[in-house]
């Protein structure tokens, strides 16, 4: 065993008071005196020993350290012989050091008082050059809230735990993070706690020195409702080279509860990656591939690989779908225009819906003049509007229960009041957009919605309807509307006609006044107050009329002003007409018999979307709106929009369709990222499919059958990890967290750039 440096025992070693100011001034001789020098550094000279008296002799106590007892002994009066010389104590070398950190310390104050009260006090306490993104930034206060402060601010800094939170505010104001910029992942702590519960188990327990000894030291910190500030994760004043995102992985793992050390040796396995929904668009691939594009008919159209449908976005990462026309139009543009439909092309909007004129007549029902063959229901879309009348709302709950409206002749009292007052708001709905056009139905939506609509929605949502196709409809189906609403708004009972029913007074008036009088009145004109001549307020003649015109190129009135020989032309043959189904192949608005079509121009159109978007909110008459919506998105309505479009439930309730493939928000950042073209060049012969390994057996069309879009079964499996680990481990592709990750979580916009103006300044107004 080894000996010790010194001995401390009483016998063996001086104890010479190395913690004193002071040292006796022979210690360096080895021979020091044991009282020593005081604390004032004088030396207390003496006698190398205080005899002590035994009887009447005085014996020497010399120490053993100093020779033992001397052979002289003590004087007669008891005073030792030897009297210890003076000497010069020195200071220990723990004073002298005290001195010199004294002396420093006093050096250095001086120099920081002088250097930072002086001009040059901001070159002195910089750490650095900033990054190049931050090197327009002359002013240190736009980010470090003390700058301003002073030397007082700069202290308390410099001992402050709260001035990296301060500090990180100013970064918020440029990067637009909302208000959980600065929470772990910009998530609220709710979300994190959920990501935290559903996390998958590392496959590995290996994990680095590093975060090793930082649970050692710290433990695992618990983020969840605590800030983090953004120089926890960036570094700033590296120079222009410097790398602001630039991350550890033992940062990261510092901070999660499954740690592992690298994607290859301990990553979670990947869970349904990158299947987290359904696809927005109703796409079987298994049902495309394996079926119709190996039909014969199909083989042109039919796509030769994924490119041929799929493009890569602006920023080369995602993989989206080229427009109807090059990717679905070929095989489904004619589908979508009507081609091959057995039923009508076009979807009922306005009609009148059939009655009992018989029943009705015989029971003295005032609906004025009805249409005997009309025998249709009230369509959704006008029923939508009509329910703008509480009126009608009321008389159309008591409408709907009965059983054939055909047949009225059980009909009950309460059901006869409801059949007249829903006859009264169906004129009074062909009445308004007679008088006031298309305002007529803009004001009814607006009553319904609670909200004015805005100038973009009110062109989609009335298809730009024509008043020649409103004025010819009304002219055959209630020719007397204008005669009628007015009597039954002044409060008269209008009864319906019949042949053997005498005439009233106005129709006695009408036979007395002159023939254009009695023309005009026949013709049913809506009297507007406006001028005959005004184009916009005529009615046009009766079909008849125009199939006559068509038919010859010329007005029929006119025929015998083409003779020259005093005789009448012989009738010219009459042309056969397109129906208006036909005539509006590549669609708008058409007249068959009593009900008022629209017919889709094609994929998008603007009508259809316009009103599926509209009766989706939430908070409208739901029964009226839940018909509309449900009869449009069915996959066998003109359009076939519910044939490819999903539709989604919202929170609220509301219903919202899904116009067009997956397009991530501008500015969203989602926890992964990859970049489909730096992968394009690792593909084998298969294509896509090197990855994408499709799921034959998935019930992919049977996700759709609900409204819920994370009730799904997708067309590909999910892609396990060791795909990716193949390329991605250090000695290769890479492995940093990052380079798969995003930290910040969210939509954010991109950084606004100050013009002027201090950005402290603009924080504290914020």
């Amino acid at each position: 065993m080894a000996a010790p440096l010194q001995s401390f025992g009483y016998r063996d070693s001086p104890y010479i008071r190395p913690g004193q100011k002071w040292v006796c001034g022979r210690a360096a001789q080895g021979c020091p005196c044991q009282i020593g020098p005081d604390n004032s550094g004088h030396c207390r000279g003496g006698y190398e020993c205080e005899p002590a008296q035994a009887g009447d002799r005085w014996k020497c106590t010399r120490s053993q350290f100093s020779g033992g007892p001397c052979a002289d002994g003590p004087l007669a009066d008891g005073t030792c012989c030897r009297q210890i010389p003076l000497c010069r104590p020195v200071r220990s070398w723990r004073a002298r050091r005290g001195a010199v950190m004294r002396w420093v310390l006093a050096v250095v104050t001086g120099l920081l008082i002088l250097v930072l009260a002086s001009d040059y006090r901001t070159a002195f306490i910089s750490p650095g050059a900033l990054s190049f993104q931050h090197a327009e930034l002359a002013d240190c206060g736009a980010c470090h809230a003390v700058y301003h402060q002073g030397v007082g601010g700069w202290l308390r800094a410099a001992w402050s735990d709260d001035t990296a939170v301060e500090d990180s505010k100013p970064c918020i104001t440029c990067h637009k993070m909302a208000d959980r910029g600065l929470m772990p992942h910009s998530l609220p702590a709710e979300s994190l706690q959920a990501l935290s519960a559903n996390v998958a188990p590392a496959t590995g327990t290996g994990r680095s020195v590093g975060v090793q000894l930082a649970n050692l030291a710290f433990g695992q910190p618990e983020n969840a409702d605590r800030s983090v500030p953004c120089m926890t994760c960036h570094g700033e004043h590296q120079g222009a080279a410097g790398e602001l995102t630039s991350l550890s992985d033992d940062r990261c793992n510092a901070c999660h509860q499954v740690q592992f050390h690298s994607l290859a040796a301990g990553h979670p396995d990947f869970a349904r990656y990158p299947y987290q929904r359904r696809t927005h668009l109703q796409f079987d691939h298994t049902s495309h591939i394996d079926k119709h594009f190996r039909d014969a008919k199909m083989a042109k159209s039919a796509p030769g690989e994924c490119r041929d449908c799929h493009k890569t976005d602006s920023n080369d990462r995602l993989m989206e779908v080229k427009s109807f026309e090059v990717s679905c139009g070929a095989c489904h543009g004619e589908q979508v225009a009507g081609a091959g439909r057995a039923s009508a092309k076009g979807m009922a909007i306005f009609a009148v819906p059939g009655l009992d004129v018989a029943g009705l007549r015989d029971k003295g029902v005032a609906i004025g003049e009805w249409p005997e063959y009309a025998d249709g229901a009230v369509p959704p879309v006008m029923n939508f509007l009509l329910s703008a009348d509480p009126d009608y709302r009321a008389a159309s709950a008591v409408f709907n229960g009965i059983d054939d409206p055909m047949d009225l002749t059980e009909a009950s009292l309460e059901q006869l009041a409801a059949v007249e007052a829903l006859a009264w708001g169906v004129k009074s709905l062909f009445f308004d957009i007679r008088t006031k056009g298309v305002a007529a139905l803009h004001a009814r939506m607006q009553n319904i919605l609670g909200r004015p609509l805005s100038a973009t929605e009110k062109a989609p949502l009335t298809a730009l309807l024509p008043v020649d196709s409103i004025a010819a409809a009304q002219q055959q189906w209630f020719p007397a509307l204008a005669s009628e609403m007015s009597r039954w708004r002044r409060g008269d009972q209008v009864l319906m006609p019949s042949d053997e029913a005498p005439k009233g007074p106005e129709e006695k008036a009408n036979d007395d006044a002159p023939a254009e009088q009695k023309d005009a009145d026949s013709d049913g004109e809506i009297d507007t107050g406006k001028d005959d001549d005004d184009d916009d307020e005529e009615i046009d003649t009766d079909e008849e009329d125009d199939e006559d015109e068509i038919a010859t190129g010329k007005d029929s009135d006119d025929d015998d002003e083409n003779l020259t020989d005093g005789r009448k032309s012989p009738a010219a043959p009459v042309l056969a007409v397109a129906s208006g189904e036909d005539w509006n192949a590549s669609g708008g608005w058409y007249r068959d018999e009593f009900v008022l079509r629209y017919r889709p121009t094609g994929h998008g159109d603007e009508f259809v979307r316009a009103w599926l978007d509209l009766t989706g909110q939430s908070g409208l008459q739901q029964k009226a709106s839940s018909q509309v919506f449900e009869g449009l998105i069915d996959n066998k309505a003109p359009g076939l929009c519910g044939k490819c479009h999903s539709v989604d439930k919202q929170a609220d309730g509301g219903l919202i369709v899904n116009w067009q493939a997956y397009r991530p928000a501008a500015g969203l950042k989602k926890s992964v990222r990859f970049s489909h073209s730096a992968h394009f060049s690792l593909l084998n012969e298969r294509g896509c499919l090197t990855c994408h390994a499709r799921d034959d057996k998935a019930d992919y069309a049977g996700g759709f059958k609900d409204r819920d879009p994370a009730t799904f079964a997708a067309n590909f499996k999910p892609l396990p990890r060791a795909v990716c680990a193949e390329c991605h481990t250090a000695a290769k592709a890479g492995d940093n967290c990052l380079t798969c990750h995003n930290y910040h979580l969210g939509v954010f916009l991109p950084v606004e750039a100050h013009t002027g103006g201090n950005l402290m300044e603009v924080s504290n107004k914020r």
